[in-house]
């Protein structure tokens, strides 16, 4: 968020700020949380003590306040909305990442541009308050005692993409409260996404993930008859039988991948299932397979975004087969199966300045 629009949103919704609350925001939009690090089962003791004494969110409170690359989560209205205490540690857990020398840049750069702006504050006074703060080094600060009496902060600070997630983050904590296994799908296009959403879902809730890149055709099975079904690349009689199929009913589960380098079945593991499990990867809404599922999510990208990634990601030369042979089955599959009207949740995926993952959350 640029500089004059962070402090002009913090003036309109806490009138009540001083400078140390314009630059306490400024420090969270630049560097994050990464100073405010501790284990988690003290991280857990501190967030159930304000928890236990906050007030009703009041009515249109919004859990998430944007500030830039990072957020604010409001404890009460996001216990409202459904988001389970553990989920929201973690997010600010995973969300605690070290300081750069690039973040510490910019939010010094970004100080030096403080007086320039116009601000209800005495002109010299505001020049003070910013010189001042270089002078220190520019730290994480405390709210003003007059923010604090006027506002009650109650908050916690994650990544801008993670608080995105949050519609579906309370999806999952509310199965998670009814069922005893809930099974999250994230089907897409490559580059999208899905292996990155579902490494922090695993994080979050402790899950299980599978992966649909392990489930490629054998070479036997590659026929063009076979190829020529929507989703036809992807062994998914395999995958019911050995792993959706049992994880559904609870019990037991083979997880066997194919290596497409050696075209051979690795050796098999087998698993017991855990109260959340990802499947993440292309043609994981296969209509053979989507009923199975406890929730539905499909991610979408841009193509232009789409093949930035792939050529930082694989290179010029397999883009090109990107381009001839893996997005054309793709888009096919999609358009056939109509998996944007078949998800619960649809995310439209677009990659920040720095190649993160910022999300909109639609449910179609």
């Amino acid at each position: 968020m640029e500089l004059a629009s962070l402090f002009s949103s913090q003036l309109a919704r806490y009138p009540a700020c001083e400078m140390s609350d314009l630059l306490k925001a400024l420090y969270q939009s630049t560097m994050g949380c990464g100073h405010f690090t501790p284990e988690e089962a003290q991280a857990a003791e501190r967030l159930e003590g304000e928890l236990s004494a906050l007030a009703p969110a009041s009515e249109g409170a919004q859990a998430v306040e944007p500030l830039g690359a990072y957020s604010r989560v409001h404890l009460s209205p996001a216990v409202r909305d459904g988001l389970a205490p553990r989920t929201l540690l973690r997010l600010f857990l995973a969300s605690a990442e070290p300081e750069t020398p690039q973040r510490r840049a910019q939010l010094e750069q970004a100080v030096r541009e403080i007086p320039a702006l116009s601000l209800p504050f005495p002109q010299g006074a505001v020049h003070q308050a910013a010189e001042a703060y270089l002078a220190q080094g520019c730290p994480p600060l405390h709210h003003s005692p007059a923010f604090r009496a006027a506002y009650t902060p109650a908050y916690r600070l994650v990544r801008t993409g993670y608080a995105q997630l949050l519609p579906l983050l309370c999806r999952i904590d509310a199965l998670t409260r009814t069922q005893e296994r809930v099974i999250v799908a994230i089907d897409g296009p490559c580059a999208s996404g899905k292996t990155t959403l579902a490494a922090l879902l695993t994080r979050l809730y402790d899950a299980d993930t599978l992966h649909m890149d392990d489930y490629f055709l054998q070479p036997h099975q590659r026929t063009p008859e076979r190829l020529a079904q929507p989703g036809g690349n992807v062994d998914a009689e395999r995958f019911l039988a050995d792993a959706l199929a049992p994880l559904c009913e609870g019990r037991p589960y083979l997880a066997q991948r194919y290596d497409c380098q050696t075209q051979t079945l690795l050796a098999g593991e087998t698993r017991t299932p855990r109260s959340v499990t990802i499947v993440e990867g292309s043609y994981s809404l296969h209509p053979a397979l989507a009923q199975r599922y406890t929730l539905r999510v499909l991610l979408q990208i841009d193509a232009q975004a789409q093949r930035a990634r792939i050529l930082r990601r694989n290179g010029a030369q397999m883009l090109e087969r990107f381009d001839t042979l893996w997005i054309p089955l793709e888009n096919a599959y999609f358009a056939a199966t109509d998996a944007a009207h078949r998800c619960d949740l649809l995310l439209r995926v677009t990659p920040d300045a720095h190649g993160d993952n910022e999300y909109e959350v639609i449910d179609p």
